[in-house]
């Protein structure tokens, strides 16, 4: 799953990583158009967390 960290105009920035405890392993970020979520199998789905 990933995080969305960054939103521009024409793109958005998303953080994908695993975690181990109080550590993130592999973490890697992707960037995608707007196109992309018209062309592409990608799901984007909203999560309500409790802090």
């Amino acid at each position: 799953m990933g995080k969305l960290i960054e939103v521009y105009p024409s793109l958005f920035i998303v953080e994908f990583g695993d975690v181990e405890g109080d550590k993130q392993a592999n973490v890697y970020v992707e960037s995608f158009t707007y196109s992309d979520i018209l062309t592409e199998k990608n799901l984007i789905r909203y999560l309500d967390q409790e802090f």
